[in-house]
């Protein structure tokens, strides 16, 4: 399970302070900096933008998935933010994100990438786990969640 691999007590933020999509990029961007994921923080910003100005990652039902390849990193990294007064991603349902999951990858690692935002998609099909992430009080909630 890629997404398992991924998730990190560290790298998960709650609740967020960002009211905007640019906001939530940033503050997920600086929680994976402090964590040693990267060096290069502008460059990898630079690359979530640009991928970000393509498609809006907002997936709908509460759910972004903003992420980006890029060469700045040495291996994929998560970092997972829970928003309690939603934010503005521009799902194609018309409703805010309140749990953004933000992950980058050496563009040549692609397989790990893929599979994990897969995972996403896929858990995003189980009402329930998206409900209680939600609801998610602490970091430690999130991981418990997840790992049902």
């Amino acid at each position: 399970m890629a997404l398992a691999s991924l998730i990190k007590k560290e790298h998960i933020k709650v609740p967020m302070s960002a009211r905007t999509k640019t906001e939530a990029v940033n503050e997920l961007l600086e929680v994976l900096k402090e964590n040693g994921c990267f060096a290069d923080l502008q460059t990898v910003k630079t690359a979530v933008f640009e991928r970000e100005a393509l498609s809006s990652t907002g997936l709908g039902d509460g759910v972004a998935v903003p992420h980006a390849k890029t060469d700045a990193v040495s291996a994929p990294a998560l970092a997972i933010g829970i928003s309690k007064e939603g934010i503005d991603f521009q799902s194609h349902d018309g409703e805010p994100a309140y749990v953004v999951f933000l992950m980058i990858a050496p563009k040549s690692q692609p397989g790990q990438h893929i599979e994990a935002l897969a995972e996403i998609a896929k858990m995003m099909q189980a009402p329930i786990v998206m409900k209680m992430l939600k609801k998610a009080d602490t970091a430690q909630d999130v991981i418990d969640v997840l790992a049902e």
